[in-house]
């Protein structure tokens, strides 16, 4: 699996939870990095990368 892809579905899976009160969300391709914007104003940065 590439590391796109990777971040594609990790993308999907975070937006689909019920369990994170999530309010928006970013990708960024040239950074490999998912940004998490939740309700209460908090925001994490998830950065991939690959170690193959």
């Amino acid at each position: 699996m590439s590391q796109e892809e990777f971040i594609d579905r990790l993308f999907d899976t975070i937006s689909e939870t019920k369990n994170l009160p999530i309010k928006d969300m970013d990708s960024d391709a040239i950074e490999n990095t998912i940004t998490v914007y939740l309700a209460d104003g908090g925001a994490f940065k998830i950065w991939c990368e690959s170690q193959c």
